[in-house]
């Protein structure tokens, strides 16, 4: 009984985390990549009491308008009105925050890859060009120093305009992500990582190195065009297509760790995150589980589009 108390203690820790998330957010600072500069996190993305006061004007402005108009033109009477919150209507400021494992990860080169290839979409917001109406302010977090992180843009052609970096993981630590396995064990991170490869602190961590392997029909392909991995068919992720990447990054990493571990190897095994706040509001969150275990990417787009459909969504922690 007494080696589950730890357990208890970071589970509830991480319930508290997970109820106030923009509050716990408020007091901490990140290093902003391009320049160095030591910035307040929510200060990066802006919302705050002015936005949901430019919210609430709108609506008021649209309900006297409403009021103005003949009543076969109206969009909405005033005894609805009357019973729906002022903030459920007009512009929002959504903003996007991934939080990467360390730069010298596998799960933040994965996740960064597939964050770039949306970003496009996210930031036409408003066009014909993205399916969002609003837009939306994209905030990628890293753990470890401004020089790991950019050796990490360099080498994937990240957008140095969107990173930010925690050296120490102080954001990750107030919003209760998971720390892996053992964090106040008295061994090296790097020895931790052995039983995390194994799923032990890192659930789904096994199955998903063999997805890698043995392939998924239900997940999109890897590489498109003429690949040798169309022997195989096309449409879906094939056997071994996503270990070869993996290997492929593999490759690219194992001799740049010095430039992108960060100098906390306590950090190795710290896991990171998704959140997307509308105004001061936690619209959806989403803990990574473990290793090579982040954010699905259709589940952050599908939320993305919901938040523009339906203001002031209810948290999702799928």
């Amino acid at each position: 009984m007494a080696g589950s108390a730890p357990g208890k203690a970071y589970a509830a820790a991480s319930e508290a985390a997970h109820q106030n998330e923009f509050d716990r957010l408020k007091q901490l600072s990140v290093i902003r990549v391009k320049n160095g500069e030591t910035v307040p996190l929510v200060s990066v993305f802006q919302v705050g009491h002015s936005s949901i006061v430019e919210r609430n004007f709108t609506a008021l402005f649209m309900y006297v308008q409403c009021l103005l108009m003949l009543p076969s033109r109206c969009s909405y009477h005033h005894s609805t009105y009357d019973h729906v919150a002022l903030q459920n209507y007009g512009p929002q400021h959504v903003c996007l925050l991934p939080f990467l494992t360390h730069f010298a990860d596998l799960s933040s080169w994965e996740y960064a890859k597939k964050l770039k290839a949306i970003i496009p979409q996210i930031e036409a917001a408003g066009t014909q060009a993205s399916c969002l109406t609003y837009p939306c302010t994209v905030v990628v977090i890293g753990l470890g120093s401004r020089q790991n992180a950019l050796s990490f843009s360099k080498l994937l052609n990240f957008p140095l305009r969107l990173l930010y970096a925690d050296p120490e993981g102080v954001c990750y630590k107030a919003l209760g992500f998971s720390p892996g396995f053992a964090p106040d064990a008295p061994v090296s991170a790097y020895l931790k990582l052995l039983p995390m490869l194994a799923g032990i602190g890192s659930p789904g961590t096994i199955q998903e190195v063999l997805r890698g392997y043995i392939g998924d029909r239900s997940s999109k392909p890897v590489w498109d065009g003429n690949v040798a991995f169309n022997i195989l068919g096309k449409g879906y992720q094939r056997p071994f297509e996503l270990a070869t990447l993996r290997l492929n990054h593999m490759v690219n990493i194992l001799p740049r760790w010095a430039a992108l571990c960060p100098a906390n190897t306590a950090l190795l095994t710290q896991q990171g995150g998704t959140l997307i706040f509308e105004d001061e509001h936690t619209a959806f969150r989403q803990d990574d589980t473990g290793i090579l275990k982040y954010t699905n990417i259709a589940d952050l787009t599908t939320a993305l589009a919901r938040l523009q459909q339906n203001p002031i969504a209810t948290t999702s922690q799928i």
